[in-house]
């Protein structure tokens, strides 16, 4: 009983969230477990594997609803992929924050240093 209203609280959380491609990854579990729900109904005919089986298929289909809409609206503002640079569609360059800046430039100076002991001992 404690558990419910630390979900409700944690709402927010997922508020400013920006859409990623992954979270069809959450639909198929879901969807699954719903048609098994409706399976085990059929052959336990109760009320509440009745119950479990409707309330899943509509948390399903509310979530597969939810997404659709999210992509759909992020496929209109040209906002696919927002949080991989290397596949971005998008005419606006990202800035990179300065810890990234440092470890790529170090990454340049030790690929620099490589080259030069390679051309020293060919």
């Amino acid at each position: 009983m404690h558990v419910n209203p630390k979900k409700v609280v944690r709402a927010n959380f997922f508020r400013g969230l920006r859409f990623s491609i992954a979270w069809w990854a959450y639909t198929f579990p879901m969807a699954a477990a719903s048609i098994a729900t409706i399976h085990y109904s059929e052959k336990v005919p109760c009320l509440i594997t009745q119950g479990l089986a409707t309330a899943l298929s509509f948390l399903s289909a509310a979530m597969v609803f939810t997404i659709f809409l999210s992509t759909c609206r992020t496929c209109i503002l040209a906002d696919f992929f927002p949080n991989d640079v290397a596949i971005a569609i998008t005419r606006k360059r990202r800035k990179l924050k300065p810890d990234l800046i440092r470890k790529y430039q170090r990454y340049q100076r030790i690929q620099k240093r490589n080259k030069t002991n390679v051309a020293e001992l060919t």
